[in-house]
């Protein structure tokens, strides 16, 4: 948690300051004995007095002051210029604290007996008391001009003070005899902030009198002043030992303790305050001593102590600010963050512009953070930042705000603030802040390679140069690299990274990842080589053999592949595909039973889900082992699934020749038919027209077989096709030679052409045989040439 660098748990207002004539304390606390005269009245001139005068002075003794004032309201009243009278009555006016009211009556006094110095004394007595230090100091004045042994220098002293005429004050506390002169001139040094002149006149008079309260507590005040608490402390325990009842010793040792700031000294000012609030009645006094209790608890780990003390100060007064903003720091020490979270906000509306606005704004967002409601934490960093908008503090926290709340791009600025508002590069949060950006980076890049791929690849490069060996940092450089750099860039980053890891897990991971990359760039030997190490640091890895598997195959290296697709089938249970893929292994390797088998265990495993590619394999497999009818089946259910073109012709080509097998031309027409309904080629024609010359259809046949010529004129295949519906048709109309001889010669005359084609194709010579033979028979020409 931050506090202000300006920010002190004792508000000045607590803190001892300089008074008039005397150091005063906080917020009004009593002074114990003040230099004054217990009664400063001097003793009027012997008169005459009647019965009703000696009433009044009787009352006056006793100190019954009010009902003296009376009589002598009416013994005035019947002998107006008795002025003896009008000093009697202002002496008990002053006792009765009615300043101006005596004044008035030494004033009479004065009047009617401007020649006797008492009246001029007492009503500078009165002077002083009502502040007029100027007119008290011209009665005086007077004083000595009249009768110089009558003069009270500690008066003249106090009003000198007053008036600031601080050399005066000393001349005239000089004056004054034994301890009380240099105690007196002590406050004179006080008042001025001479505090090292102040120490020496306090410590003379406390030489002269050792029992002097009043010196080791002015002392005591003069030494918090000027920060030498040890001393203070000494000066107020001895101020304790001589005055035990006096409440003022307590709450200034208290504040020395609470600024030493030791954890000795914070356990001492909770004892000192705690006793002074067992002592002090006064309202006013008793919410100042908790507000200082409450910080002595707090840095005492007295966390609801201090939250109870300041409630009773805010409760007080809920224009205190301090102690507001001081609870939400308990209360985030605490770990109660909903009740920092309310005093925060509640500053933040009393107090917009208070001491703490900025640190409140702060606080607040830290304590959002803590909980998680990040979307709160960015407009009270941002309240921080309008205080202080250096605030480094304020920066990163909103960064981390933004980022979790996937204001990537605002994140990205913070990040930059961070930076420009450090004292320290190398502090956490702005390490902290290269990682939050360079994944803010991320999260805004589109593709490898754009712009912001290329600052997230170089800002989390920064991050790790900052954090030299830090696994942490290296996983997210990898990951970074993995999702945005090309492979030269990955190939890189990887093989550094390896050379810095130790974790086997995430050696497992930088060379599987660096053997994708090399497969990205065909380099498969060295990409089998790193597939090869990461099976060896987590033989249990579900992908790695796969990835392995797939390129042993591509290399040609069937028995690697299939005993890698081995260890992948085990490992991926749920995957019956990689079966299938061990089957074409298999078959590559010519061994069709293993292949059968395992295109039989997927089928199984797989059900409906199995993929149109391993049906056709699995047909083609079935075809290859003598079994047309398994065969078949597989190819009905491949078609029935097959959406591509191109395997739904190589399936029906295939499917079509067993039906020629099996002497199903029924199937076989209809096959090659739907294949000729999407592509015309000479290979389907001449297929389906060796079905329907095998069905005994030869029209039928005849077209197609003209129709593959159309589409190749010079095709040996299509040519012999079309020889043989001829030596077909001859053999039809073995009744009628003439038309069984045309058509002899037909077709060797197509076979002619076919062999002209392709001198190697077999069944044209037999396609030409057979129809000469035909022809050299009674059947048809019966000619020798034949």
């Amino acid at each position: 948690m931050k506090t202000n660098k300006n920010h002190n748990p004792l508000p000045n207002a607590l803190l001892s300051a300089l008074g008039v004539g005397l150091l005063t304390v906080p917020a009004g606390v009593a002074v114990a004995h003040p230099l004054l005269p217990q009664v400063p009245v001097v003793t009027a001139l012997a008169v005459g007095q009647g019965n009703t005068e000696a009433a009044a002075d009787a009352a006056a003794a006793s100190g019954n002051n009010t009902a003296a004032i009376g009589i002598y309201d009416q013994l005035i009243a019947a002998a107006p210029k008795k002025f003896n009278l009008y000093l009697k009555r202002g002496t008990a006016f002053f006792n009765t604290e009615q300043y101006d009211k005596a004044a008035k009556d030494y004033s009479m006094f004065i009047q009617l007996r401007p020649n006797l110095v008492e009246g001029y004394l007492n009503r500078a007595y009165a002077y002083d008391k009502l502040g007029k230090a100027a007119e008290g100091l011209a009665d005086l004045t007077k004083v000595e001009s009249l009768d110089a042994s009558a003069m009270d220098y500690e008066l003249k002293g106090n009003l000198q003070l007053k008036s600031k005429d601080f050399a005066g004050a000393i001349a005239s506390f000089g004056k004054v005899p034994g301890a009380r002169g240099s105690l007196l001139a002590g406050d004179v040094y006080a008042a001025q902030g001479k505090f090292p002149e102040a120490i020496a006149a306090y410590t003379k008079g406390i030489a002269a009198d050792p029992k002097s309260d009043y010196g080791y507590g002015q002392r005591g005040s003069v030494y918090i002043a000027s920060k030498q608490y040890d001393l203070a402390v000494k000066d107020f325990t001895q101020f304790i030992a001589l005055a035990p009842n006096q409440s003022f010793g307590y709450i200034q040792r208290g504040i020395a303790n609470l600024q030493l700031a030791t954890p000795a000294g914070y356990t001492a000012a909770k004892a000192d305050l705690l006793k002074y609030l067992s002592m002090e009645k006064q309202p006013d006094q008793v919410i100042v001593a908790t507000r200082l209790l409450a910080v002595a608890q707090k840095e005492t780990g007295d966390l609801k102590g201090a939250a109870d003390s300041y409630s009773k100060v805010i409760a007080a007064n809920n224009k205190d600010e301090n102690s507001l903003f001081s609870r939400g720091m308990v209360y985030m020490a605490m770990k109660d963050y909903p009740g920092a979270i309310k005093d925060f906000n509640t500053y933040a509306t009393a107090f917009p512009s208070g001491p703490s606005a900025g640190d409140a704004g702060y606080n607040l967002g830290s304590a959002y953070l803590i909980t998680k409601e990040f979307d709160k934490a960015v407009p009270a960093f941002t309240t921080a930042l309008r205080v202080d908008p250096k605030d480094f503090a304020s920066h990163y926290g909103r960064l981390v705000a933004n980022f979790n709340t996937k204001q990537f791009d605002k994140a990205v600025l913070d990040a930059d603030q961070v930076y420009a508002t450090t004292k320290n590069p190398k502090d956490e949060k702005v390490v902290d802040a290269y990682k939050l950006q360079a994944l803010a980076y991320g999260n805004l890049a589109a593709a490898p390679g754009d712009a912001n791929a290329q600052k997230a690849i170089s800002t989390i490069d920064k991050y790790v140069a900052l954090k030299p060996g830090d696994q942490a940092a290296l996983d997210i450089q990898s990951e970074l690299v993995t999702k945005w750099a090309n492979a030269d860039a990955q190939i890189a980053t990887y093989t550094k990274n390896i050379a810095a890891t130790k974790d086997p897990a995430k050696l497992f991971t930088l060379y599987l990842n660096r053997g994708v990359a090399y497969s990205q760039q065909n380099a498969n030997d060295k990409a089998i080589a790193d597939f090869t190490k990461a099976s060896t640091l987590d033989p249990k890895d579900k992908d790695v053999f796969i990835f392995l598997a797939a390129l042993q195959a591509s290399k040609g290296d069937t028995a690697g592949s299939i005993a890698s697709y081995t260890k992948a089938i085990a490992l991926n249970p749920s995957k019956p595909e990689l079966i299938s893929l061990r089957a074409g292994q298999y078959i590559d390797t010519k061994d069709y039973a293993k292949a059968d088998a395992d295109l039989t265990l997927y089928m199984t495993k797989a059900g409906d889900a199995a993929s149109p590619e391993s049906l056709q394999t699995q047909a083609q497999l079935k075809r290859a082992l003598l079994k047309p009818d398994e065969a078949i089946a597989f190819y009905v259910k491949h078609l029935a699934v097959e959406k591509d073109d191109a395997a739904r012709a190589t399936s029906q080509m295939e499917l079509g020749q067993l039906y020629l097998q099996k002497k199903d031309y029924t199937n076989a027409v209809k096959t090659y038919g739907d294949y000729l309904d999407k592509k015309k080629d000479v290979k389907a024609h001449v297929a389906r027209a060796t079905a329907y010359r095998l069905s005994g259809d030869t029209a039928k046949a005849m077209e197609d077989a003209n129709a593959a010529l159309g589409i190749a004129p010079t095709s040996a295949v299509a040519l012999t096709e079309r020889g043989l519906i001829n030596n077909l048709v001859g053999d039809k109309e073995k009744d009628n030679p003439d038309k069984a001889a045309a058509a002899w010669d037909a077709s060797i005359a197509d076979c002619d052409k076919a062999i002209a084609a392709d001198a190697k194709y077999s069944l044209a010579y037999y396609c030409k045989g057979f129809a000469a033979y035909n022809n050299a028979s009674p059947n048809g020409k019966a000619e020798p040439a034949y």
